[in-house]
């Protein structure tokens, strides 16, 4: 199990209105491990838009990654693409895989799938992602009660990252952190990425003052 003091932070970025900006504030902050670009709910995003994002972040050592569009991922020439929480990912996966290629990352948020995460953990994603999204979870089976009553946790993100860094190598990352309490306990868990998530209403400088917090929160 990864200890609280490997976990690092991803920064999911709303692209918008001052993303620049809001993505210094947050590298001013603390180190960041990688950046996910995705729209506000409701829009769609441009390779115009992205693109120089895209530039700027790589332009620090950063892996950045697209939202739920490899094909945008491939034209803008970002490090991956990240897919979101559906039924239907296994298939998305393999279609990404094949749209980004091998030498591209292809990371996966499974909600509270177990089974989803098995089996894009053989299929060969790059990160396996935990979020609060419970529309995937499938009833627990015997051997999944049995481990989430011995590490004294419920059923969801928690026990899930608890036992997936327990066993799997692959990295996983702890999504829908509502505050710098829970990122502690997600990295103790063994959580390898916290993510933290700037919005396109937020000011630089409440990215700021959030990246800082939550990176405080993972050294505890």
């Amino acid at each position: 199990m990864a200890d609280a003091q490997s976990c690092q932070l991803y920064l999911i970025l709303e692209v918008g209105a001052s993303a620049r900006e809001r993505l210094t504030a947050a590298f001013e902050a603390a180190p960041v491990a990688s950046v996910l670009l995705r729209s506000p709910q409701g829009q769609k995003l441009v390779s115009s838009e992205v693109k120089p994002l895209v530039d700027f972040v790589q332009g620090k050592n950063i892996a950045v990654l697209i939202a739920d569009d490899a094909s945008l991922a491939r034209t803008v020439r970002a490090d991956g693409v990240h897919l979101s929480a559906r039924r239907s990912l296994i298939e998305d996966f393999e279609m990404a895989r094949e749209i980004v290629g091998r030498g591209t990352i292809v990371g996966v948020d499974v909600g509270g799938s177990r089974h989803l995460a098995m089996e894009l953990g053989e299929a060969g994603a790059d990160y396996i992602g935990f979020s609060s999204d419970s529309s995937l979870a499938e009833p627990l089976a015997v051997e999944g009660e049995a481990l989430d009553a011995e590490l004294d946790l419920p059923s969801g993100r928690d026990a899930l990252i608890a036992w997936w860094s327990k066993i799997f190598e692959v990295p996983c990352v702890a999504f829908d952190i509502e505050n710098e309490a829970q990122a502690a306990t997600l990295a103790a868990l063994g959580a390898d990425f916290a993510c933290v998530t700037a919005t396109a209403g937020m000011s630089a400088v409440e990215v700021r003052e959030s990246v800082d917090v939550f990176s405080q929160a993972l050294k505890v």
